[in-house]
C-alpha cells in the first residue's frame, strides 16, 4: 500500500510542498510543458517524475528547444524579408551583414533580430555597435543587452530605444563594450 499525503513516495527523498508549487509555477510560466503535460503537474509526484525521468527531462528540454526555436524565428527576419523591407537586394544585405546589420546563423541561414529595425528602417546608428558585437555573444544576450535599460546608463534607456531617440551611438558602444568587461 502506497502512503497519502505530501512527500508520500518510497525511494526518494520528498519534495517540499513549497518546492513542488515553484517548480509547477516555473514549468507552466515557461512554456516548458504542453497542455496536456501542465494538467498533469498535480502532486509531488508528478514533479518527482519530470525531475528523474530521463525520457520525460528529454520530452521536456525538446520542448524548450522547440519553444526557443520558434521565438527566435518569430523576432527575427530571413534575408530575404530585411531586403525586401529595405529594398535592396538580398545579396547586398549578406555583404553588410556584420557591418550595418546583426543577423546569427540558423542552420544554412541567416536571421537578422527584429530589435535592430524600427518602421522598416535599421536603427540609427546601428553601423557603429554592430562591428563591435562579440561574435561569442548569443542572439538572446545581444538582444538583452540592447533591449535592456540600466537606470544609471543613457538616461534609463536601453541602447536601442537611445539610438532611436537620436542618442550618440558612441555612447551606446561605450554602455554595452562595458557589459562585456562585468
Amino acid at each position: 500500500m502506497r502512503p497519502q499525503g505530501r512527500g508520500a513516495r518510497t525511494g526518494a527523498a520528498p519534495l517540499p510542498g513549497t518546492m513542488v508549487d515553484f517548480l509547477r509555477h516555473s514549468a507552466k510560466q515557461a512554456g516548458l510543458l504542453g497542455a496536456q503535460a501542465r494538467d498533469e503537474i498535480t502532486s509531488e509526484e508528478e514533479v518527482e517524475r519530470l525531475l528523474t525521468d530521463r525520457r520525460q527531462a528529454e520530452i521536456v528540454a525538446a520542448r524548450q528547444d522547440a519553444i526557443a526555436a520558434a521565438r527566435r524565428l518569430a523576432k527575427s527576419l530571413s534575408t530575404r524579408q530585411v531586403a525586401q523591407m529595405l529594398g535592396r537586394s538580398a545579396s547586398a544585405i549578406t555583404r553588410a551583414t556584420g557591418r550595418r546589420y546583426y543577423a546569427f546563423s540558423d542552420g544554412r541561414s541567416l536571421r537578422y533580430p527584429t530589435w535592430q529595425f524600427e518602421a522598416g528602417l535599421p536603427l540609427p546608428g546601428l553601423a557603429a555597435i554592430v562591428p563591435a558585437l562579440r561574435p561569442q555573444l548569443t542572439p538572446a544576450s545581444v538582444e538583452a543587452r540592447m533591449t535592456a535599460a540600466d537606470p544609471e546608463d543613457l538616461d534609463g534607456l536601453s541602447p536601442r530605444d537611445w539610438l532611436l531617440a537620436g542618442g550618440d551611438p558612441a555612447e551606446a558602444l561605450r554602455v554595452l563594450t562595458q557589459a562585456d568587461h562585468r
